[in-house]
């Protein structure tokens, strides 16, 4: 078992657990993890963290008043790759679409140079995966900088299915196997909801639809069939 002992934060209840545990199950995941609230480490300036691996000190951390999200994962991912002689591609990346936050500096000015610089020292992401998600996040900057975002719109489409449920997702999603016979019922809902957006949005132009979830190819061949022709018709 690892354990992590955080400073309780009334504001933010288990503030950066859902990322320990991420980095946790990353470089140990054949361990379980759970997260524990220092109640007497309330009032301390900065931010106090320990953890244990079953009843032993793994490490403990003091990180200065300033701390944010970034700064405590980075910490606790050094400590992690230290101890288990391992770097992880991705470094302090965890959820979905990374390309989302060298897109983001993009969008302020910032330089390619400049995105793949923080990547690399703020997000400890590797060389190679650097490369990657800089050529998706350049060509989805392509495509999207010049889209009217004030007259025009784009349309997101949930499919909450999976095939399976990943560890990290937070995404509102089910098992496909387990909700097979609530899937045809949903498409029927979800077209009542497309036809009525369709006449709110009148005739402001449709940029862009993306087809989310969830996972949408889990739906069989006539339920995916169905969604296509309902987003054509509307």
């Amino acid at each position: 078992m690892i354990t992590f002992e955080m400073k309780k934060n009334d504001k933010k209840p288990l503030e950066f657990a859902y990322d320990m545990r991420a980095l946790s199950q990353s470089f140990f995941p054949e361990h379980p993890c759970e997260i524990k609230e220092r109640e007497d480490w309330k009032e301390q300036e900065g931010y106090p963290l320990s953890c244990y691996f079953g009843d032993e000190l793994f490490f403990h951390l003091d990180l200065p008043v300033g701390y944010d999200k970034n700064s405590v994962k980075a910490a606790v991912y050094r400590q992690f790759s230290e101890k288990a002689n391992k770097t992880l591609p991705w470094g302090i990346l965890t959820g979905i679409r990374p390309a989302k936050i060298p897109l983001r500096m993009l969008f302020v000015g910032k330089t390619k140079e400049e995105v793949r610089e923080c990547l690399k020292e703020e997000y400890l992401v590797s060389k190679a995966k650097i490369s990657l998600v800089m050529d998706v996040a350049e060509k989805e900057y392509e495509m999207v900088k010049d889209l009217d975002e004030k007259n025009g719109y784009s349309v997101y489409i949930g499919i909450p299915f999976c095939p399976s449920i990943c560890q990290y997702c937070s995404f509102s999603s089910y098992d496909y196997k387990s909700y097979a016979t609530k899937v045809d019922a949903y498409l029927e809902a979800l077209e009542k909801e497309m036809a009525a957006f369709s006449l709110q949005a009148g005739e402001r132009p449709l940029h862009t639809i993306y087809v989310g979830g969830g996972t949408p190819t889990s739906l069989n061949e006539q339920q995916l069939q169905k969604l296509m022709d309902m987003i054509q018709k509307h």
